[in-house]
């Protein structure tokens, strides 16, 4: 008996030991658990707000990347193709200005020198049509060559902007009158030989006889000499449209015909080569004359400083540059601007000088 009670009561008590733990372990799960669901409600809000606020300071700085993404998307990329830039004054001059106004535009400008090369050309126009540019401005070494990339261009929905000599399609053409800047040019040949050699003079060319513009320019010279200065004789013809060829060329000149007189050229690339060529070989004087076309910043100087080269037919060149970006930039926006724009050209020599040249 006294056995079986002892087991009754280590039972009870084991009982009863266990009735406290479950009593105690059930009173401490329900604070933990209240005071777990509090924290967890803050905590959790805490990390829901962190979450949003991240989430929001990502979306704000995806919008500004976007933002500027779309920007730079939206930047107007024009591509600038001349003749030639290094050995022509007057593109030297155009391309600088150009890259002035689009640097205050907040437009892409990229220009290259094909140094008179139809097959450069080509090349530099493929590129710029693979760059995905909005407007190729370009003025063609030859517009046959360049006529199936003009045509992809366009397909492509890039806009052309024909300078000066006329591609086979175009959105706008900006031009002057070739044929009467040699006319004109012409003229003040015709009144210097008139005036200074008693209407009798050998004459010499300095043409280039690739691409409409220049051959309009001497046509129209030639037809001013013939109408306006029969006396004048055309004794000596040969190509150069930049400084080093229009030096060699007069040089070549002069030895053959000593007598030359006069010497017209169709840019004032080549004039600038003349000047060089009379200067050297001591016949500067002061019945001597050269003329040339464009008004090139570096021939007007020397006409002002009273040099052989007597005038250049001036094309009002500060004006060239906004015209060209405002008609490039408003087409590469969907603008409408006018189709041709044929820019205004008179002399200047050195009677008029200060004149026709604000300083």
């Amino acid at each position: 008996m006294e056995k079986a009670f002892r087991l009754i009561s280590v039972f009870l008590l084991a009982i009863c030991l266990l009735t406290g733990m479950v009593a105690c372990s059930n009173s401490k799960n329900v604070g933990i658990s209240e005071v777990n669901t509090g924290q967890q409600d803050d905590a959790g809000k805490e990390q829901i707000s962190d979450k949003e606020t991240g989430e929001d300071k990502a979306t704000e700085e995806d919008a500004v990347q976007e933002s500027n993404k779309s920007d730079e998307d939206k930047r107007i990329v024009i591509g600038m193709v001349p003749t030639s830039i290094a050995n022509n004054p007057l593109y030297m001059f155009l391309v600088d200005g150009c890259q002035k106004i689009a640097d205050e535009e907040g437009v892409t400008l990229i220009t290259t020198d094909v140094k008179m090369d139809a097959s450069l050309q080509i090349s530099a126009l493929e590129n710029l049509i693979a760059q995905k540019v909005d407007t190729i401005i370009v003025d063609p070494v030859d517009a046959q060559a360049i006529s199936s990339k003009i045509k992809e261009a366009m397909d492509k929905g890039i806009k052309i902007v024909s300078l000066s000599g006329k591609t086979d399609a175009y959105d706008s053409y900006l031009t002057i009158d070739h044929k009467k800047v040699g006319y004109v040019e012409g003229q003040m040949a015709a009144k210097w030989i008139n005036e200074k050699l008693g209407g009798k003079a050998e004459v010499g060319i300095l043409n280039y006889r690739l691409g409409s513009v220049l051959i309009n320019r001497e046509d129209g010279m030639r037809e001013a000499l013939e109408a306006e200065c029969p006396g004048a004789q055309i004794v000596a013809v040969g190509q150069a449209d930049n400084p080093t060829d229009g030096m060699k060329v007069t040089e070549n000149f002069l030895q053959a015909h000593p007598n030359i007189k006069v010497i017209l050229c169709v840019n004032d690339a080549g004039a600038l080569g003349a000047v060089e060529a009379v200067k050297a070989s001591g016949k500067a004087s002061d019945d001597f004359a050269v003329f040339g076309a464009d008004s090139a910043p570096e021939a007007l100087a020397k006409i002002k400083e009273g040099s052989v080269l007597r005038g250049t037919v001036y094309i009002y060149p500060e004006e060239l540059p906004g015209i060209i970006m405002d008609t490039s930039i408003k087409l590469s926006k969907g603008e409408t601007v006018d189709k041709e724009i044929v820019g205004r050209v008179g002399a200047v020599t050195q009677e008029n000088f200060d004149e026709i040249i604000k300083q």
